[in-house]
C-alpha cells in the first residue's frame, strides 16, 4: 500500500516502534524460554536507517508507481515498459488482465503526460485513471519536502563529481596533443579522445593501454570485436600524441593508480557531505561507542547492504554488548532484511574483551576486533567474501530470518510491508548445496548459533563434516562469485542443460550429497 511505502521515508524510528512486535515473534519461533535473552539483546541496540542519494530517488519511485499497483492491482516485481497504447487499453477496461505475466509495470510519467490520454480523461473517460491521479495528487505535499531535499543532494553530488574529474582530467592533459589540450582549456570540453582514454567519470576506466587490455589482446579466446575496440580506441590515441605505446602503457598505470586515489576522496567527500549521513553519524557519537571505527560510509552509501556492527558501550564500568544495526532504507525485502540483521545481533556473543578489543563470534563465524580512536573507511568496494565460515552462516541466518518474518506476518504485524518481495540476497545461491542440510539439522542448527554454541553442531554432525561441507559452499563462492556467472550457473542446472557451469554445480550436488550421508551416520552413531 502507498502508506507503507511512505514509512521508507521516515526515521529508523518506525523500525524500533516494531521492536516489540518483532521481540514476540522471536520468541514464539525460537521458544519462551528465550524471551529473557531476547527482549535483553534486542533493547539493547541502535537501529540506524540509512539513505543515499540513490535510494532516496528510487524510493520516490517506487511510491509514485506503486499509487498504480494499488489501483490496477498488480505485481510491481513484474517489469516491463509500457507505451501509452497499452496504458490506454489497460485504462479502458479497468483491469489488469490484458497483461501477460510478463507484462506488468506501469510509469507515472506516461499517464500524467500524454495528451490523448488527458483527452480521453477530460471526457470521462477512464475513472481508474480518476483514482490514480486523486491519489497521487494526495501524496504530492507529503512527497515535496523530500524531493526537494533529492534535487538538493543530487546536484552536491554532481559538483563534487565535476570536481574530482576535472581534476583528474588536468592532471593528465600532457598525454594528449596541444589541439587537444587547448580545446579543453578554452570550453572546458571533455573531447571524445580524451574521454576514451581517461574515462567518462573518476570511477569508470577508460585506459585501453592498461594491462587488463593487454591480456584481452593477447588472449586467443577473447572475442574479436573486444580485441577491434580496443585496437582501435588505441591507434586514435597514438595518432593525437607524441608519446609511444610503451610511454603510454607507462602513463596509464599512473592514471589508474591516480583514478583510485580521487575516487576515494571523492566518495568519502560525497559521503560525508550528504545530510543523511550527518544525522546518522551525529547519532552514533552519541552512543559514545568504545569502536569510534564503524561501517558508516561510502561503502555502505553506494552498495545495497545492510549489517550488524558489533560494537560496546560503557556502563557501571563495563563493557556492555550495544551492537549497531544499519539498515538500508531501500532494500527490496526489507521486513526480511531487518530481522536478518536483528538476528544477526542476538546471536553475537563475546568470548573475551579488554581496552584493545574483543574476540567474538556471531552464529558461526569467529570475529577479532581492534578498537579504533577514529573512524577508518577501510573499504569502497565490496570485498567479497571474507570470513571463513560467511556465507554458509549467512545463508543459515538469511533462512532463518524469513521464517521469523512469515511468524511475524501471519501474527498480523509488519515492520514496512504486507507484501513480500521475490528478490532474495546473494547468499542464497547457496541454497542449491545447503537447504537440504538446515532442513535436516534445522533444531541442533538453532541451538548452534547462540551463544557460541557451535561445539553443539559439531557433536551432532562432526567438526570435520561441518568444515567439509563450508568448504564445498566456499568452492561455489570462489567458482562462480555473486554475479551474474552463478545464476546462469545455477539456471542450466536447473533446467538439465548441457554445459560446463551445469557439470560443475551436478559436481558440488553430488560431493554435497556424500558430507550428509556421514554427517547423518555421524548422528546416527552419536545417538546408540
Amino acid at each position: 500500500m502507498t502508506s507503507d511505502r511512505l514509512k521508507l521515508l521516515s526515521s529508523s524510528e518506525v523500525i524500533r516502534d516494531k521492536l516489540d512486535d518483532i521481540i514476540e515473534a522471536l520468541v514464539a519461533f525460537y521458544g519462551e524460554e528465550r524471551r529473557e535473552e531476547i527482549t535483553y539483546k534486542l533493547k539493547n541496540i541502535l537501529i540506524i536507517k540509512f539513505c543515499s542519494v540513490d535510494s532516496l530517488n528510487s524510493i520516490l519511485d517506487r511510491i509514485k508507481k506503486g499509487i498504480i499497483k494499488d489501483v490496477l492491482n498488480f505485481d510491481e516485481n513484474q517489469y516491463i515498459y509500457i507505451g501509452p497504447e497499452s496504458l490506454m487499453e489497460i485504462l479502458e477496461k479497468g483491469k489488469d488482465n490484458y497483461f501477460s505475466d510478463e507484462d506488468k509495470k506501469l510509469i507515472i510519467g506516461e499517464v500524467l503526460s500524454n495528451e490523448e490520454i488527458h483527452k480521453r480523461y477530460k471526457e470521462g473517460k477512464y475513472p481508474k485513471l480518476e483514482e490514480i491521479v486523486k491519489k497521487y495528487n494526495s501524496i504530492i505535499p507529503i512527497l515535496k519536502p523530500y524531493e526537494e531535499l533529492y534535487e538538493k543532494e543530487a546536484n552536491k553530488v554532481e559538483k563534487i563529481e565535476k570536481k574530482y574529474y576535472k581534476k583528474l582530467v588536468e592532471e593528465f592533459l600532457y598525454l594528449f596533443s596541444e589541439e587537444e589540450q587547448q580545446t579543453y582549456i578554452k570550453y572546458e570540453t571533455v573531447s571524445p579522445l580524451i574521454w576514451t582514454l581517461v574515462g567518462s567519470t573518476v570511477n569508470k576506466r577508460g585506459n585501453c593501454f592498461d594491462d587488463e587490455n593487454e591480456n584481452i589482446l593477447n588472449d586467443e579466446n577473447a572475442p574479436s570485436w573486444k580485441k577491434e575496440s580496443i585496437a582501435g580506441d588505441r591507434n586514435r590515441i597514438l595518432k593525437k600524441t607524441n608519446l609511444s605505446k610503451e610511454e603510454l602503457r607507462v602513463a596509464c598505470e599512473k592514471l589508474t593508480k591516480r583514478q583510485e586515489e580521487l575516487y576515494r576522496l571523492q566518495s568519502i567527500e560525497i559521503t560525508e557531505s550528504l545530510e543523511d549521513y550527518q544525522k546518522c553519524r551525529k547519532e552514533i557519537e552519541e552512543k559514545h561507542y568504545v569502536n569510534k571505527n564503524d561501517p558508516l560510509g561510502p561503502f555502505t552509501y553506494q552498495s545495497p547492504v545492510s549489517c550488524c556492527h558489533e560494537n560496546y558501550i560503557i556502563k557501571d564500568g563495563k563493557y556492555v554488548l550495544y551492537p549497531l544495526i544499519l539498515i538500508n532504507a531501500n532494500m527490496s525485502d526489507i521486513d526480511v532484511t531487518v530481522i536478518h540483521e536483528l538476528n544477526h545481533a542476538l546471536e553475537m556473543h563475546t568470548l573475551s574483551i579488554d581496552e584493545k578489543g574483543t574476540k567474538s563470534i556471531c552464529g558461526w563465524d569467529y570475529d577479532q576486533t581492534e578498537f579504533k580512536n577514529r573512524v577508518e573507511y577501510n573499504e569502497l568496494e565490496y570485498s567479497g567474501i571474507t570470513r571463513g565460515n560467511e556465507l554458509i552462516s549467512e545463508y543459515v541466518n538469511d533462512r532463518l530470518a524469513q521464517e521469523i518474518t512469515d511468524v511475524l506476518h501471519n501474527q498480523g504485524k509488519y515492520i514496512f510491508f504486507k507484501e513480500r518481495s521475490n528478490d532474495t540476497s546473494g547468499y542464497m545461491i547457496a541454497k542449491v548445496l545447503l537447504e537440504d542440510f538446515y532442513q535436516q539439522y534445522k533444531e541442533t542448527i538453532i541451538k548452534s548459533r547462540s551463544n557460541g554454541n557451535i561445539e553443539l553442531l559439531y557433536e551432532k554432525v562432526g567438526k570435520e563434516n561441518f568444515e567439509e561441507l563450508n568448504d564445498l559452499v566456499n568452492e561455489l563462492y570462489n567458482t562462480f562469485g555473486l554475479g551474474f556467472a552463478i545464476y546462469s550457473a545455477l539456471a542450466s542446472y536447473k533446467n538439465k542443460e548441457d554445459t560446463e557451469e551445469a557439470q560443475k554445480i551436478e559436481e558440488l550436488v553430488a560431493r554435497r550429497d556424500q558430507i550428509l550421508a556421514k554427517m547423518n551416520e555421524y548422528a546416527r552413531q552419536r545417538t546408540k
